[in-house]
């Protein structure tokens, strides 16, 4: 019975130490690992515009999972999707259901703004390319919004980066 005891005890301490430890080292990484992306419209021809992206810290990289901008801009250049977005309304969360602010807010951004979802991984330090091949290239400008994700630990985080495009914007 003591043999049990003692065996239940070391067990229950091995395991508060590891559960200890990794919350150190998490924390530790929320905090230190930092990432950065910028984003810039470059020439593409006639036919597209471009974004690099460019994410750089001691983050390992980064996923585009969103894109969004004015209905005005993807119209006056007659932009389409990137490969591997699709057009996708925004909708209620199961949580705003009887919102009327959360109600309003999603109708008008779907309104005024398109959304593209999909996915697009950005490695670290090394330039990627979005491309949305587009109809009129100077017949607007406007800003391209981008959705970054990443994963750190059992966690992740969000951020956003813009860009503006067309007429006035790097073109």
């Amino acid at each position: 019975m003591k043999r049990v005891a003692i065996a239940t005890a070391i067990t229950i301490a091995v395991a508060a130490a590891a559960l200890l430890a990794y919350g150190a080292w998490f924390v530790r990484r929320a905090v230190v690992d930092d990432l950065h992306v910028a984003v810039t419209a470059r020439p593409a021809g006639r036919d597209a515009v471009e974004i690099e992206i460019l994410a750089t810290g001691s983050g390992d990289g980064a996923v585009i999972t969103e894109i969004d901008m004015e209905r005005s801009l993807r119209d006056g250049l007659g932009l389409r999707p990137p490969a591997g977005f699709v057009l996708e309304a925004l909708k209620l969360e199961p949580r705003e259901q009887g919102d009327e602010d959360a109600a309003a807010y999603v109708s008008r951004y779907n309104r005024e703004k398109v959304r593209y979802t999909g996915r697009f991984e950005v490695s670290r330090d090394k330039p990627a390319v979005l491309r949305f091949p587009a109809d009129h290239l100077q017949a607007a400008s406007g800003v391209i919004r981008l959705q970054h994700e990443r994963k750190i630990g059992l966690g992740g985080s969000i951020g956003f980066a813009s860009v503006t495009v067309g007429a006035q914007g790097g073109r």
